[in-house]
């Protein structure tokens, strides 16, 4: 099998993954809250090996249809 070298500017944007760890941060809530909602249908976890993973476009449509953090300080998207 070979591999198709793919530069970073050819990434599509809507593809763009970013990791548990970035995703509770940029949401300011647990890992708990993450894989509570993950069972709730709310976020769609995508798994690499045994890493998880989420679309950034989805945590950004998140927090603008405000679906979680109620009751917490509104989340900074894209602050890493």
């Amino acid at each position: 099998m070979s591999t198709i070298p793919i530069k970073p500017d050819e990434i599509d944007a809507d593809l763009a993954l970013i990791t548990r760890r970035q995703t509770s941060k940029t949401l300011s809530c647990s890992r708990e809250s993450l894989k509570r909602w993950e069972r709730q249908g709310i976020l769609t976890p995508i798994l690499i090996g045994g890493s998880v993973r989420y679309l950034k476009k989805d945590i950004i449509e998140l927090v603008h249809s405000r679906r979680c953090c109620r009751g917490q300080r509104r989340a900074k998207v894209g602050a890493a």
